[in-house]
């Protein structure tokens, strides 16, 4: 496997991270975009890389700082059942994220997949 260098390769463009929330009614979602020309300048790395990098940094935190119960817990979970200061150590250096709620849903991405396909 071959790790993509942007030292070698500049890439362009901007990634995304985020999470969607599907509900009967409704949708709620999360998203942070970097672009890859900012994230290189400061950081030598592309913008994926160092989102990646964001969600260790913030979860090796949470563990040697935080005294949070033994487990293994998904985000919202560590967010909202721990004592933890996970949202402050990943904003740290990922400071832009995107937050809102879509009034009506098109249903689990599943199905809209299938719709595509058909």
């Amino acid at each position: 496997m071959k790790v993509l260098d942007p030292l070698e390769a500049p890439m362009e463009g901007e990634d995304l991270v985020g999470v969607l929330l599907v509900f009967k009614d409704k949708e709620r979602y999360m998203y942070n975009i970097l672009s890859n020309d900012v994230v290189f300048s400061e950081y030598k790395t592309n913008a994926t890389y160092f989102q990646v990098a964001c969600g260790i940094y913030a979860s090796l935190t949470v563990l040697l700082l935080d005294q949070i119960p033994n487990g293994v817990y998904y985000v919202d979970e560590l967010l909202l059942t721990t004592n933890n200061h996970y949202a402050q150590y990943l904003t740290y250096y990922m400071t832009d994220f995107v937050t809102g709620e879509n009034e009506n849903t098109d249903g689990c991405l599943l199905n809209r997949m299938r719709k595509f396909r058909d």
